[in-house]
């Protein structure tokens, strides 16, 4: 078919054509729409992705052969992954505060994320405990304040 034409370039427009088609019918390209992950904490590293990857794997060793062993080697890469998560944490904290010194403003809004922000948390009254009982006392504070003493 391609053959009709004379032009050589006509017959590369007729052949490009017909295998564009023929790979569009058959494999079609499939686009997929990848966005930033919504959750995803900023003071997971790398180095902590791969120690979780690495720890699924130790996990599903455990779970076909459930050894002594085994559940050990997973407990130790459960316990050091949380304490690199901890350690990761402190040192993304306190460079927040060290490049938002002088910046209230920007501070609070680079925490936003990370804060607990359901609206069913304020309550009418606060409880407090003492050594006698419980005290509740009514609510006067406006509600922004009620937020930032939970955190405390």
């Amino acid at each position: 078919m391609a053959y009709v034409f004379d032009d050589i370039d006509d017959i590369y427009w007729a052949w490009e054509n017909l295998y564009k088609s023929v790979l569009d019918y058959h494999a079609p390209i499939k686009i997929k729409k990848v966005t930033k992950s919504f959750g995803q904490s900023k003071f997971i590293t790398s180095d902590i992705r791969k120690a979780i990857r690495y720890r699924y794997a130790i996990k599903r060793k455990y779970n076909k052969s459930k050894t002594k062993e085994n559940w050990e080697a997973y407990r130790g890469m459960r316990n050091h992954i949380v304490t690199m998560r901890r350690k990761s944490m402190t040192h993304f904290f306190n460079q927040l505060c060290i490049n938002r010194a002088g910046k209230p403003k920007e501070f609070l809004n680079s925490l936003r994320p990370l804060m607990h922000a359901k609206q069913s948390l304020a309550n009418d009254s606060i409880t407090l405990k003492d050594k006698n009982g419980i005290i509740r006392v009514k609510n006067k504070f406006p509600k922004f304040l009620m937020i930032t003493s939970r955190m405390l």
